[in-house]
């Protein structure tokens, strides 16, 4: 019931949704990542986390992100940026969800097996 209610409260709000994105999202490969710096227009970027699981930022460098939430992230990238940026003030938000693989079936004898890779919302019903 408790759930329910999250999810009808967060539906409503998008403001605690996306703040509930950021402290419960773990990073994984294929994520984009939105991130941007206050003030630094250069430093903001979206930015594919690579197969190994890590993003590459200038000053910053390499950031293993994977598994990471985004609120940790942040705070990894903030840490790197204030050796170069006076109290760096990152966001980091979930941009383009990954492309999805789909592996199907059809009976045998009607069509060989197949599969798809999409890269936008689906719906299966």
């Amino acid at each position: 019931m408790k759930r329910i209610l999250l999810m009808i409260l967060l539906a409503s709000n998008p403001l605690l949704f996306a703040q509930e994105q950021l402290s419960t999202h773990r990073v994984r490969p294929g994520d984009w990542l939105k991130i941007t710096v206050w003030h630094e227009p250069e430093l903001s970027r979206t930015l594919l986390v690579m197969p190994n699981g890590a993003i590459t930022m200038p000053l910053v460098g390499d950031i293993y992100a994977e598994g990471l939430t985004l609120t940790n992230l942040r705070d990894q990238i903030s840490q790197r940026l204030a050796r170069y940026v006076q109290d760096p003030s990152v966001n980091v938000t979930l941009g383009k969800a990954p492309s999805l693989k789909l592996q199907y079936k059809i009976l045998p004898d009607t069509y060989p097996q197949a599969q798809m890779q999409h890269d936008s919302s689906i719906s299966l019903r």
